[in-house]
């Protein structure tokens, strides 16, 4: 009897072993997605600041109305979790791409406006850029926070939830 509880006991402890390391390499997977989104976020900034002398947008609401969709389209994938990280990854360079547009357009529009003087163009250009460091300021706020409070929770939550439903399933 001893011997049969022993094995089951080690049995249990190799399979959570197991899956452990499975959920280790969940994690790391999950941390280097971020990090690959950010990238090819960054990539797609990159091309579409790049591209000005190719593709001139007058009409910048535009590329703000498809931001507008592609927040909305982001906010359905993290609730619902239905889209691959790789497709994720082709989306996130869209994104980029309609970020950067929307930058490079605005700050060309200002400085090509023919009928703005010179003094009007430079206080355009000084509310533009301010408020966009504004932004960048209140995003990186709000993501320091989000790390060192719910989202340190959250990943702690998803680990147990994931042990014990996978551990749940074996048996």
């Amino acid at each position: 009897w001893w011997t049969v509880g022993e094995k089951k006991c080690n049995s249990t402890i190799n399979f959570l072993s197991k899956k452990a390391n499975i959920l280790y390499k969940f994690y790391t997977i999950f941390v280097k997605a971020y990090v690959l989104l950010s990238f090819c976020y960054q990539f797609g900034v990159l091309l579409s600041r790049s591209s000005l002398y190719l593709i001139k947008v007058r009409r910048v609401w535009i590329v703000t109305l498809l931001q507008v969709i592609n927040f909305i389209l982001f906010f359905f994938v993290a609730y619902y979790k239905f889209m691959s990280v790789y497709i994720q990854f082709v989306l996130m360079i869209w994104v980029g791409l309609m970020g950067g547009c929307s930058y490079v357009n605005v700050v060309f529009n200002i400085l090509e406006k023919k009928d703005v003087g010179k003094a009007e163009k430079e206080l355009a250009m000084n509310i533009c850029t301010c408020f966009n460091d504004v932004g960048v300021l209140l995003a990186s706020i709000f993501v320091l926070i989000m790390d060192n409070t719910f989202m340190k929770i959250w990943g702690v939550y998803l680990c147990l939830f994931l042990t014990n439903s996978l551990y749940m399933h074996h048996h």
